[in-house]
């Protein structure tokens, strides 16, 4: 509320050019103006203390004359949930970005009288190969077309 109470002077044009800069991964969070805090998330802090944990452990284990090769396998067998969590921990940066684009769209589709579901740009890194990047107006093209 308090959102479309902010951008109601703001033409609907400007917040759709807006959404698709906010899409475009190659547009820097500083150009676009919504630079938040640096934190790290709590699966963060459990990650970087799981993967301390597991080298203290297998350190341990070798101090106690324990194999070379037993330490290490223990060492990444204890790191290796702790890896996943890390890797597939919600990037704050882009997930942030994703819920604000998702609020963007919602005010554009609510002025526009539109009810279709919103549509992300999945990650470039992996999909951009095989789907493209998605704007805006593809989105409507295929909503449209649904």
């Amino acid at each position: 509320m308090a959102f479309e109470q902010g951008v109601v002077f703001v033409p609907v044009e400007y917040l759709e050019s807006f959404l698709e800069d906010l899409l475009d991964l190659d547009v820097s969070e500083e150009d676009l103006f919504i630079i938040g805090k640096k934190k790290l998330y709590a699966s963060g802090w459990i990650s970087l203390l799981g993967l301390a944990g597991s080298l203290a452990t297998g350190l341990y284990t070798v101090s106690l004359g324990a194999s070379l090769l037993f330490s290490f396998a223990l060492t990444v067998f204890i790191a290796l949930p702790f890896g996943i969590l890390w890797h597939y921990a919600p990037r704050d940066r882009l997930s942030r970005r994703i819920r604000f684009a998702r609020l963007l769209q919602s005010e554009v589709s609510r002025r526009r009288g539109d009810t279709g579901p919103f549509v992300s740009t999945p990650l470039r890194a992996v999909t951009d190969k095989f789907f493209g990047k998605a704007t805006v107006g593809s989105a409507r093209s295929i909503l449209a077309k649904n």
